[in-house]
């Protein structure tokens, strides 16, 4: 859309803080994950050597009757909008967190996403959709919900079983 490759940008304000935490000789707290930071944790990273796990984090909340909420924290310091997974049965959450991780490593390095875009398998895509406020935590940051489709393409309420199911199948 705006050609703004948002990595470069996350890299230079890491490595800026991490100055700023060696500097000081102690530690940081990402805000957005909240992972403590080291002096040097941050300090050689590049687009080639990023690991994802330090920038971003996926977490999942049990929400009762055995079913998740599942949600990335941090992509917005990438400038994209945080994904999550409601309703997810539990042995779909390890699955869908390393899914998450991937998908959350492509928009870091630069893939861009808009609510109704239509993502993962052929067979049993997803779509997303603006994500509920249903918690203080999100706050400003834009989140968008992976979903289960109809057979018309049309979103379901909630939950995305089907779809998650269909890509953790394919990796297979």
């Amino acid at each position: 859309d705006h050609g703004f490759d948002p990595l470069i940008g996350a890299l230079a304000t890491c490595k800026l803080c991490d100055a700023f935490i060696r500097f000081a000789g102690g530690i940081g707290i990402d805000l957005e994950t909240g992972l403590a930071v080291q002096g040097g944790d941050w300090r050689n990273e590049g687009p080639q050597s990023l690991d994802m796990r330090k920038h971003v984090v996926v977490r999942a909340v049990e929400t009762g009757k055995a079913r998740y909420h599942v949600r990335t924290h941090g992509l917005c310091k990438f400038r994209r909008g945080e994904l999550e997974i409601r309703e997810l049965p539990f042995e779909l959450v390890e699955g869908a967190r390393s899914l998450l991780m991937e998908a959350a490593e492509e928009a870091a390095k630069g893939a861009i996403y808009h609510e109704g875009d239509m993502v993962g398998s052929p067979r049993q895509p997803m779509m997303l959709i603006a994500g509920r406020e249903t918690d203080e935590e999100t706050g400003t940051r834009e989140v968008y919900e992976l979903v289960d489709v109809n057979a018309g393409r049309e979103p379901v309420q909630s939950g995305a079983t089907r779809g998650i199911q269909a890509l953790l199948h394919i990796r297979k």
